[in-house]
């Protein structure tokens, strides 16, 4: 769809669901929001609403998110999700480890097209939601990035054919080429999984039921 009309959609969507926390006071909210908020050239928050609508979207709901909850007294818990993993999972070959897979299942190869150093960190689903749930229902503010293991996509591609027993097709590597990096820094997601009783999945434990998702 065209630009305006996923701005007018997306904001449709936001707005029913101030609306309905402006009726129904609730004590907490949670939301989910992504790491698609960061500006790609790494200066801060995305402010540039035609190369990054998805990001800039998210940006003005967190903010309007926060200012009705603060009118409505509702305790609000954003989690900004990075990679995910886990059952139920979307299968999406525009994301490194649903492509893996994919090819794993259907070809019994697994080909990596990037030339240069990939780096992403994965979070199991249903981790990352009870940590977002938790933290709602303290009574504090709480922001934070989604974690887990970060991982290199060759290493990620070598775990998925080590499981679908799938052959790895050579990677040409250019090393001199700059990595793309897509992950939170931040170690805050592992300390709220100990605070609150979320044992956090090993890389391994993630592709195993990403693998057991796409099978299903």
């Amino acid at each position: 769809m065209e630009l305006s009309e996923y701005a007018l959609k997306n904001t449709e969507i936001t707005s029913s669901v101030l609306s309905l926390i402006k009726k129904a006071r609730p004590n907490w909210v949670a939301s989910v929001s992504s790491g698609a908020i960061n500006a790609k050239s790494g200066s801060g928050l995305e402010t540039d609403f035609a190369s990054n609508p998805y990001g800039y979207l998210k940006r003005v709901e967190e903010e309007m998110l926060d200012s009705v909850c603060r009118d409505t007294a509702s305790n609000l818990s954003v989690g900004r999700l990075w990679g995910a993993s886990g059952l139920f999972m979307p299968i999406n070959r525009a994301y490194a480890l649903s492509d893996f897979i994919i090819q794993a299942l259907e070809t019994g190869s697994i080909h990596i097209s990037s030339n240069h150093p990939v780096f992403r960190r994965y979070s199991k689903a249903d981790e990352f939601l009870r940590i977002l749930e938790k933290t709602a229902t303290q009574d504090q503010r709480t922001l934070f990035d989604s974690g887990g293991p970060k991982v290199e996509i060759q290493e990620l591609a070598e775990l998925v054919a080590q499981k679908t027993k799938a052959k790895i097709r050579p990677r040409i590597m250019r090393p001199e080429l700059a990595s793309d990096v897509y992950f939170p820094i931040s170690d805050q997601y592992e300390s709220l999984a100990r605070q609150s009783g979320v044992q956090i999945s090993s890389l391994e434990e993630l592709v195993s039921a990403a693998i057991t998702s796409h099978t299903r």
